[in-house]
């Protein structure tokens, strides 16, 4: 539940079966929102399934990598 995260708090969750997934309750650009963090190899699947997830409720993912 979402709104168990507090702002500006994290918390690590297993995802997939891949773990050290973490959900930050931050904001891009200081809009309401959530970032996930997750290894490489789960980057595309994931972003594949919250955009067909949210194809109804006019979500726009914004995916960014770092290195």
């Amino acid at each position: 539940r979402l709104d168990l995260i507090s702002p500006y708090h994290f918390r690590e969750l297993l995802l997939y079966g891949t773990p050290q997934v973490i959900i930050a309750n931050t904001g891009y650009m200081g809009t309401e929102g959530f970032e996930l963090y997750v290894p490489e190899p789960l980057a595309a699947r994931l972003a594949k399934g919250i955009k067909a997830a949210g194809e109804n409720f006019f979500t726009k993912p914004t995916i960014t990598t770092s290195y």
